[in-house]
């Protein structure tokens, strides 16, 4: 069953792209087909790559303003202080007291 696959996905794969005659006889029929319009159609395609380009370097910016300005405004707030390893070792110590008084109770 596996040699079957193999021999006809590589058939198909001998069909294809075309090659370098192929290519000239498809440009020949582009030109016929596009004739005159053939530099408005290319200048329509460029400004749809430079509307596409423009877009995609505003997105690029304005994920990388993001956190940028995520960072300012907690510097410039005071942000969300960590607390320091004393007050959480107090607070780590002081539920352990109530766990063991509660088990003392009981």
């Amino acid at each position: 069953m596996q040699t079957f696959i193999a021999t006809h996905f590589s058939s198909l794969l001998a069909i294809g792209l075309p090659g370098g005659w192929e290519w000239l006889i498809l440009l020949a029929v582009a030109l016929l087909i596009f004739g005159r319009r053939l530099p408005e159609v290319a200048r329509s395609f460029g400004k749809s790559i430079n509307e596409f380009k423009k877009g995609m370097s505003e997105v690029t910016s304005e994920i990388n303003k993001e956190p940028m300005d995520q960072a300012s405004s907690q510097n410039a707030g005071g942000g969300a202080k960590l607390p320091n390893a004393n007050s959480t070792n107090m607070g780590q110590n002081a539920s352990q007291a109530n766990e063991s008084e509660t088990s003392n109770k009981v």
